[in-house]
């Protein structure tokens, strides 16, 4: 072999592999274009899905809170209506003990009168079905008023029946509680009318007397 043929195969050889790479080159831009292409168009597919979801969420979010505020109107229908009728017993039992004279045996007849009444409100209340998440505090604390009062009752009557007894009586426990009755009262109204406030009921608080 020649050394002029050499070189024209050196040469040959040179442009060859300038080809390949340069195509490798061409090969590689294209498929990385392609792969940066795909990967867009996932992003852009999640991004999609992400927006449809929360879109999702707001619309469960929504039909959430309308579902709670029609359940809300529900439960108080049916609350306010055993609430009054034990508001207005116990207005009406602690006007017929107003300024009247009575005896032990008369006291006891109306401390067992309002302990009835307190028993009463309790299972109309245990018989409400369906309370809607946003009271479920507010149930417990109704509730958990209700046990102290009716148990602040059975305190006093014993208080008077002791009264007729030679054994002495512990008052420490009837004034502890007696006096958390009206904390606990608070307590479960203050929770009603923040739920209220948040939908936008406040027109369901309006008092009746």
């Amino acid at each position: 072999m020649t050394k002029k043929t050499k070189e024209i195969l050196v040469t040959l050889i040179l442009i060859i592999v300038a080809a390949a790479l340069l195509s490798y080159n061409v090969f590689l831009v294209e498929t990385t274009k392609i792969e940066v292409e795909r990967i867009m168009g996932q992003l852009a597919k999640i991004e999609e899905i992400k927006e449809e979801t929360k879109e999702k969420k707001m619309e469960l979010l929504k039909q959430q809170k309308e579902e709670e505020y029609v359940e809300i109107i529900e439960f108080d229908e049916k609350y306010r209506e055993i609430k009054d009728d034990f508001l207005k017993k116990v207005k009406e039992a602690s006007d017929e003990a107003d300024g009247i004279f009575i005896n032990i045996e008369g006291l006891k007849g109306l401390v067992s009168q309002r302990l009835d009444i307190s028993k009463e409100f309790k299972e109309k209340l245990s018989k409400l079905d369906n309370i809607p998440r946003p009271l479920k505090n507010f149930y417990e604390l109704e509730t958990e008023f209700l046990n102290n009062d009716i148990k602040s009752f059975i305190l006093v009557y014993d208080y008077y029946s002791s009264c007729c007894s030679t054994h002495p009586y512990n008052d420490g426990e009837l004034k502890k509680v007696y006096g958390n009755n009206s904390e606990l009262f608070f307590r479960a109204e203050e929770e009603r009318v923040r739920v209220y406030k948040e939908h936008g009921l406040e027109y369901l608080l309006e008092d009746p007397f």
